[in-house]
């Protein structure tokens, strides 16, 4: 029988654990009804020698994973998907980085130095770890990959597999491991990126900023990964270097909704409510999908309200 996939928060999406009574990101209490639906097969992405999975988080994140107290109304973002990437969003407080696990194509093979009949078991295994965890058979997967590593402890794509699995579980501390193990033995991007959002959801911000510094030393044109690490520095309350983050990001990309959503956020938490105000605008003329649309109309429509009461304190309106 599969593993039921982690429930998600209703207000702002932030993956949830399967005994939190309430949201870490937002408060919100939780009904314990975890969702039915497994992993997303749009979340598999091709990377280097194999593929990528792609989970969307929440995307903000206050530094004390409470509701915040701010005088602006502040608003949810919500994770979109395509078939490439998912962007990360939060609910008033710190935008949040997203995870890009990643899962090897069936063809992989482990490293070698092991003898023929191990080889071929440790990629039978990993084979098996693959399918169960598209089809939702987590424990299962963990297992699977667990055995290819014993078969072959220097089975990157596996420390890899076995992390996303960790990360989609909530098992942050066991995720780090896996992801710094891949890392010795062939680092790249995603790998980073994935350490980094297992370090974000433990409030490691500091950490999860080093990961993406390094990630961004190894894409530097990639919008998203500026864009998460903005997150990192949002949760830490750095707005000025998060706003710095969210610039570049859109420099890259000027049509990321997500990142303008997040640069308005840390705008309004600095108390600059026409900024804030102008990149929900230009964000929602981009014409996001209906959870960060919505999210947005919201935001915009306490700020515009907070904007023209700042401007007319005196004016009650008819």
């Amino acid at each position: 029988m599969s593993e039921q996939p982690l429930p998600r928060c209703q207000q702002c999406g932030h993956l949830l654990g399967r005994r939190d009574k309430k949201c870490a990101l937002c408060g919100t209490l939780i009904e314990q009804e975890p969702q039915t639906s497994v992993v997303p097969a749009q979340w598999l992405l091709v990377g280097v020698g194999a593929g990528l999975a792609l989970l969307a988080v929440s995307f903000s994140a206050l530094r004390d994973r409470s509701k915040p107290t701010a005088s602006v109304d502040t608003h949810e973002t919500i994770a979109t998907q395509d078939s490439r990437n998912a962007t990360v969003e939060t609910r008033g407080g710190s935008p949040q980085p997203e995870s890009r696990a990643e899962v090897a194509s069936n063809s992989s093979a482990p490293a070698l130095r092991v003898e023929t009949g191990d080889r071929e078991k440790a990629v039978q295994a990993f084979a098996s770890g693959q399918s169960n965890l598209r089809n939702g058979h987590y424990d299962v997967a963990i297992q699977e990959f667990t055995k290819a590593l014993r078969l072959n402890p220097s089975y990157g794509e596996a420390f890899t597999n076995r992390g996303f699995v960790y990360l989609f579980k909530a098992d942050y501390d066991r995720a780090i491991e896996d992801f710094a193990a891949a890392i010795q033995i062939q680092p790249n991007t995603d790998l980073f990126a994935n350490r980094a959002l297992a370090h974000f959801n433990k409030a490691e911000y500091d950490r999860a900023i080093q990961d993406y510094t390094e990630a961004i030393r190894l894409s530097s044109a990639d919008p998203e990964l500026f864009n998460y690490r903005g997150a990192s520095y949002s949760g830490m309350s750095d707005y000025d270097r998060a706003i710095q983050d969210y610039n570049q990001a859109i420099r890259l990309n000027p049509n990321y909704p997500t990142a303008l959503n997040n640069r308005g956020w840390a705008y309004a938490q600095k108390g600059d409510r026409e900024r804030a105000l102008a990149d929900y605008v230009r964000a929602l003329k981009l014409k996001p999908e209906p959870p960060l649309r919505q999210h947005l109309e919201a935001a915009l429509k306490s700020l515009d309200l907070a904007v023209r009461g700042t401007r007319h304190p005196g004016r009650t309106g008819r």
